[in-house]
C-alpha cells in the first residue's frame, strides 16, 4: 500500500479521472450500506495501522466522494418507482379484485386512489355568494365558550 503524505489531505482541483480499483468499488458499496468509513475499509480488504484516518482520508478524496455519489444515483434510480409503474399496480389490483368476490372495497379504494394520481379527483366545491352575516361580540364569545365545551 502507498505510504500516507501530507499531499494526500490537500484537496486537488485537478485530479486526472481514473478508473476506481475493485478496493474502492466495494469500499463505496459497503459505506453506503453503512455510513461508517472504517467498517467500510476493513470489509473492502484495506490494511492500515490507523484505519480510522485511512478511511477519513477515502473519503476526504473528490473522486471517492464522487464515487458515492454515482452509486448512491445509481441505486435509488434501480429502486425507483414512477407513477406509470404506480398507476399499472393500481390497475392489476382493481381488476384482480373484481373477479374475486368481497373484494369492491379494494377496486373502489384503487379506482379512488387511480383518479387522484391523474388528477381525475376533486373535492365538492360550494360557491357561497352574498352571504350577510349579522353577530354581535357576544355571540362569537359565546360559541367559543361552546366550541371549549365540546373539547
Amino acid at each position: 500500500m502507498n505510504d500516507i503524505t501530507a499531499d494526500d489531505f490537500i484537496p486537488h482541483q485537478s485530479q486526472p479521472k481514473r478508473k476506481p480499483t475493485l478496493r474502492q468499488i466495494k469500499f463505496v458499496n459497503y459505506y453506503i450500506e453503512s455510513s461508517n468509513a472504517t467498517q467500510s475499509a476493513q470489509l473492502a480488504g484495506y490494511k492500515a495501522k490507523q484505519m480510522e484516518s485511512f478511511a477519513a482520508l477515502l473519503l476526504h478524496k473528490p473522486y471517492m466522494q464522487d464515487l458515492i455519489s454515482k452509486r448512491k444515483a445509481e441505486i435509488s434510480k434501480a429502486t425507483e418507482i414512477t407513477i406509470d409503474k404506480k398507476a399499472g399496480l393500481l390497475w392489476t389490483l382493481a381488476t384482480r379484485s373484481m373477479e374475486a368476490e368481497d373484494k369492491e372495497d379494494i377496486v373502489i379504494k384503487a379506482v379512488a386512489e387511480l383518479n387522484k394520481m391523474y388528477g381525475h379527483y376533486a373535492p365538492v366545491q360550494t360557491n357561497v355568494q352574498n352571504v350577510n352575516i349579522q353577530t354581535t361580540l357576544e355571540d362569537i364569545r359565546t360559541a367559543r365558550l361552546e366550541y371549549k365545551k365540546d373539547y
